[in-house]
């Protein structure tokens, strides 16, 4: 019975997971802006979410979710949008994507560390709750690094949730071949 249940749990979080890989349609993301720390850290967070919204509002892969969307379902969860200066919970980007329908949340912090700049950054799928959290990565104060950065990211999205989807899936399946 215990082998039922666990499979049946893993499976569920993989189907929860491959929702958000949209492989028959296109994914619905949303970007909240990346927190950060001084003035220069909130230009690199500026320019991140311009570049990454630019860029997945040009991809067929992804619908788009309006900031202003965003930010009325972060309100509606109680959540101050003046605040994305700190970052915001993980809770907090879960529960504004299920109010959004969204297949993914992206999220994260600028840092200073000396004169570079440390971007961490989050997927949360909301659908079945899991965030996936990404390696950190460098970038200095300038227009094309941090661009590069976006494409970066935008590439390791689907890398990271269709590894993870396929994680689970395997699991799931490992799960099933034990109790038989």
């Amino acid at each position: 019975m215990r082998f039922f249940i666990a499979s049946a749990c893993l499976m569920l979080l993989a189907c929860g997971t491959a929702v958000a890989q949209g492989d028959q349609d296109a994914s619905r993301i949303g970007i909240v802006p990346f927190g950060y720390c001084n003035s220069d850290s909130r230009w690199v967070s500026e320019k991140l979410y311009d570049n990454l919204q630019d860029i997945l509002e040009e991809s067929t892969e992804y619908v788009f979710i309006s900031e202003g969307d965003l930010e009325d379902a972060f309100e509606d969860q109680g959540f101050n949008c003046s605040q994305f200066e700190y970052g915001v919970p993980p809770d907090f980007v879960v529960s504004a994507g299920v109010a959004l329908d969204a297949d993914m949340i992206l999220y994260g912090n600028v840092s200073q560390v000396g004169e570079m700049f440390q971007v961490a950054w989050n997927i949360a799928i909301p659908a079945s709750g899991n965030t996936i959290n990404a390696d950190p990565s460098m970038v200095p104060k300038n227009s094309e690094p941090v661009k590069d950065l976006s494409r970066e990211i935008v590439d390791q999205i689907e890398e990271l949730v269709g590894g993870r989807t396929q994680q689970a899936l395997d699991q799931a399946a490992f799960s099933v071949q034990m109790q038989n």
